[in-house]
C-alpha cells in the first residue's frame, strides 16, 4: 500500500502473517478458524478442562497436517490416528498418529519440554551453526548445554563430532543434536546429504535428533523438502517440533506440537503439559483450520509462493541499491520468511557488525545480528522479509538496509579470506 513509510520497519522478528494473510484468507482458513473458536466460546464446548496434552480433535488434525506437510508423506496412511500396514519412511509400520502428538503453548515451549524429557541437568546437545540464537535461552531452565559446531556452508558429520568431542572434553555428556531445517537464520532447506550426515552421526552415537521443523510447511520445492526430512535408523529417536507460528504466521495463537514415537518421552511430555497446555479456544481454531486437507494444501502452497516472492523482491531491491551479489550468495531461501545477508562477502572484508546494525536502526530498519546466530563471519544480518506490512514497506526496508550495508563495506578494511573455523575462534577470543 501507499502512504508514508513508518519510522521503523521491522525486518528482525520472524513474523510472516503480513505476507501469508492473503493465502490464509483466500482459502477460507482464517474464517473457518474464527467460526470454530466463536462457536466453541458461545456454546461452551471448550469452557472446561481437557487432557493437558491437547484435545483429540486438534491432535488428530495436527497429525494429519504433519504427515503431509512436514514429513511429506503423500499417501495419507496413518494420519489422524489410523494405523497403516505399509512402511512409510521415516515411520515403518504407521504414519503420524494422534497418540504420538502432544500439544504445547508454542514451539518454544515444545523445544524446552523435549530438552527436559530427553536430557538430565548438565547434559549437552550439539547444534549445527549458524543457528537460532534463542535456543540458548530455551535450554536454560532444563540446564542443558548447547555445543555449536563450527559455522559451515553445509552440515558435516565431522563438524558434529568435533563439537561433541569438545563438549566431552569439558566433562559434558552429549545426548543428541538439535537441527533446524529449514534453517534459521538462513532460510535454507538443508540438502539430503547434510540431513543424512546428522542422522548418521546420531546413529553412531545412539543419540536423539530433535528436529525443529517450524518452517517446513512453506518449502517451495516439494521434492527438496521431502529429501530434507531426517530419517534416523530408529524412528523413536526422532522428535519433531512444529506449530502455526511460522508456516501460518499465527504466533499469537500460541499452539505448537511435538511428534515422537518414544512412549517414555511422551509420558514425560504429558507430565509437563500441565504447565504448557495450549488454549482450548485456540485448539478449536487450529483444528478447523487444518482439517480441510485440500484448502490447507492450497493455502500452504500459495503461502510458500508468497514468501518466495517476498524474498526475491527483497534481494532484488538490495542488489539495485548497490549491495554486492556476493553478499547474497551464501544462502538462497528455500522456505519460510528468513534470509541472511553477509556484508563481509564471506570473510573478504572486515566489517564492524555492531556499527552496521546500529546504523540500520538509525536509518529505520531492524534486523538480527549475525553474531547472535553464530555466523561464520562478522558482518552478517538475518532478515525476515515476511514481517514487512506490505511490499512497499519491504522495498523501503531493503533500501534502508542496503544503505547501512554499503556504508559498512565502504568503511571496511580489506582482509585476506579466512576459514570459518578460524573466524569462529577469533570471535570467541
Amino acid at each position: 500500500g501507499g502512504g508514508a513509510a513508518p519510522a521503523l520497519i521491522d525486518l528482525g522478528v520472524a513474523e510472516s502473517f503480513p505476507a501469508l494473510r492473503p493465502a490464509l484468507s483466500a482459502n477460507g482458513l482464517l474464517q473457518a478458524a474464527a467460526e470454530a473458536a466463536s462457536r466453541a466460546a458461545v456454546e461452551g464446548t471448550h469452557a472446561g478442562y481437557t487432557s493437558f496434552e491437547g484435545d483429540e480433535a486438534c491432535r488428530a488434525a495436527v497429525a494429519a497436517a504433519m504427515q503431509r506437510h512436514v514429513y511429506r508423506l503423500r499417501d495419507g496412511a496413518g494420519a489422524g490416528g489410523h494405523s497403516n500396514s505399509q512402511d512409510s519412511a521415516p515411520f515403518p509400520g504407521r504414519g503420524v498418529v494422534t497418540e504420538d502428538v502432544v500439544l504445547a503453548c508454542g514451539a518454544t515451549a515444545a523445544v524446552e519440554a523435549l530438552l527436559f524429557a530427553l536430557c538430565d541437568p548438565g547434559d549437552c546437545v550439539v547444534v549445527p551453526a549458524p543457528c537460532y540464537p534463542a535456543f540458548f535461552v530455551d535450554a536454560t531452565r532444563a540446564e542443558v548445554q548447547l555445543a555449536p559446531t563450527a559455522p559451515e556452508a553445509s552440515i558435516s558429520r565431522e563438524a558434529l563430532e568435533e563439537a561433541a568431542r569438545g563438549a566431552e572434553g569439558r566433562g559434558l555428556r552429549v545426548r543428541g543434536v538439535l537441527l533446524t531445517s529449514p534453517c534459521n537464520p538462513t532460510g535454507r532447506l538443508h540438502a539430503r546429504e547434510e540431513v543424512q550426515a546428522v542422522c548418521d552421526w546420531a546413529d553412531a552415537r545412539g543419540a536423539f535428533v530433535l528436529w525443529d521443523a517450524v518452517y517446513a510447511g512453506t518449502a517451495a520445492d516439494e521434492s527438496a523438502a521431502a529429501q530434507s526430512v531426517p530419517r534416523p535408523s530408529d524412528p523413536a529417536r526422532l522428535h519433531t517440533v512444529w506449530g502455526i507460528s511460522k508456516d501460518f504466521g499465527l504466533s499469537g495463537w500460541r499452539v505448537g506440537a511435538i511428534h515422537t514415537r518414544d512412549e517414555g518421552v511422551r509420558e514425560a511430555l504429558r507430565v509437563q503439559a500441565r504447565w504448557m497446555s495450549a488454549s482450548r479456544l485456540a485448539q478449536a481454531a487450529v483444528a478447523a483450520m487444518l482439517e480441510d486437507g485440500p484448502r490447507l494444501e492450497a493455502a500452504l502452497r500459495e503461502g510458500a509462493a508468497l514468501l518466495a516472492a517476498r524474498a526475491a523482491l527483497g534481494r532484488r531491491t538490495l542488489l539495485e541499491c548497490g549491495v554486492p551479489a556476493e553478499a547474497l550468495s551464501t544462502s538462497a531461501p528455500g522456505a519460510g520468511p528468513l534470509d541472511f545477508v553477509d556484508a563481509s562477502l564471506q570473510g573478504k572484508v572486515i566489517v564492524d557488525e555492531e556499527r552496521m546494525w546500529r546504523r540500520a536502526l538509525e536509518l529505520g530498519v531492524s534486523v538480527v545480528r549475525g553474531e547472535g546466530c553464530l555466523a561464520a563471519w562478522p558482518g552478517g544480518v538475518r532478515v525476515c522479509w515476511g514481517a514487512a506490512e506490505s511490499d512497499d514497506a519491504l522495498r523501503e526496508g531493503a533500501r534502508r538496509l542496503a544503505r547501512a550495508i554499503c556504508e559498512a563495506i565502504d568503511e571496511a578494511d580489506q582482509a585476506p579470506q579466512r576459514s570459518p573455523s578460524a573466524a569462529q575462534v577469533a570471535r570467541s577470543e
